[in-house]
């Protein structure tokens, strides 16, 4: 399943938990299932899995892809970055969560109620 796509995002969260187990989270991020996803159904995909340090490193590893893309819309990149840093949080990274947050020289005052409570 994981191999194909056109697969509901749904699924692919099934899929994912169950691949956990035996391949790397970039392993799992690269598969055509999640690649082939648009970037709204990344950033539920990834929120979706934030239920265990393991899955957090698989939603960073499908969120940086995302966060990077040039032809990612601002909205989609801020949520992206939002998500990313709840990932960070949860495995422990909070420097980098702060620091991604804070990019741009954003202040608090800037950010949404989540980004600036994260």
């Amino acid at each position: 399943m994981l191999s194909s796509d056109g697969v509901s995002p749904p699924m692919v969260r099934q899929a994912v938990r169950m691949a956990a187990r035996r391949a790397s989270p970039e392993e799992i991020s690269d598969l055509k299932a999640i690649t082939s996803l648009k970037a709204d159904e990344r950033i539920w995909l990834a929120s979706a899995l934030m239920e265990s340090r393991e899955e957090n490193r698989i939603a960073a590893s499908i969120l940086l892809p995302v966060v990077g893309d040039e032809q990612t819309s601002e909205n989609e990149c801020a949520a992206a970055r939002s998500e990313l840093s709840l990932a960070y949080i949860g495995m422990g990274k909070c420097s980098e969560a702060a620091a991604l947050l804070r990019r741009g020289e954003r202040t608090v005052g800037d950010m949404d109620a989540q980004d600036a409570f994260n």
